[in-house]
């Protein structure tokens, strides 16, 4: 994360309230300081970009991070440092949106999924913060060795992370079962 954007976390309740896991802020407050935190962002984002791309290093950008299992890890990005001079992080923070937290719920409804609640959106944010903070040594160190910068910049499409789309690709499909088909399949020509 370049220091510009860790100097307005560190201020802010994104990170204050993080070991409460934000319990005694409301909903409300913490989606307006969301807000602001992208408003920062795109306010400052020429000198952020400034700050963090020099011409005379080494990099390597990270996938963007979804904060799933196949996501980059803390570890990972610090074994990295053998090889790499710095790492580009996609914020993870920055595509988060909850202003229209109606219409993605009714969304949700349609697609026959459970709402999302209040606890649900502040264990995102703070699943988001937490791997941020956890950046610090590495953001605040000499050599600020990560810098996170918003990559991708549009939305999360919330309402399609509760179904699993199966792999339907023929690289997964076994030789056996183009076999049996081959073996079974009739093709009848009917013409009319």
């Amino acid at each position: 994360m370049s220091n510009q954007i860790y100097d307005f976390l560190a201020e802010s309740i994104l990170f204050q309230a993080l070991e409460s896991k934000y319990k005694n802020v409301s909903l409300k407050t913490l989606i307006s300081e969301l807000n602001d935190y992208k408003n920062y962002i795109n306010q400052n984002l020429d000198s952020i970009k400034k700050e963090s791309i020099d011409a005379s290093v080494d990099y390597s950008v990270t996938a963007p991070l979804s904060l799933t299992n196949n996501s980059t890890s803390t570890s990972e990005l610090i074994n990295g440092a053998l090889f790499l001079d710095r790492y580009i992080v996609d914020d993870p923070l920055y595509s988060q949106d909850y202003n229209n937290l109606e219409i993605l719920n009714y969304g949700r409804k349609l697609l026959s999924a459970n709402p999302f609640s209040e606890e649900d959106i502040k264990n995102e944010i703070y699943e988001a913060c937490s791997f941020l903070k956890s950046l610090t040594p590495l953001v605040k160190s000499g050599i600020e060795y990560i810098k996170v910068l918003p990559l991708t910049r549009h939305v999360i499409e919330r309402n399609l992370e509760s179904f699993n789309i199966p792999d339907l690709s023929l690289d997964h499909i076994d030789d056996n079962a183009f076999k049996w088909m081959a073996n079974k399949l009739k093709v009848f020509n009917r013409s009319l």
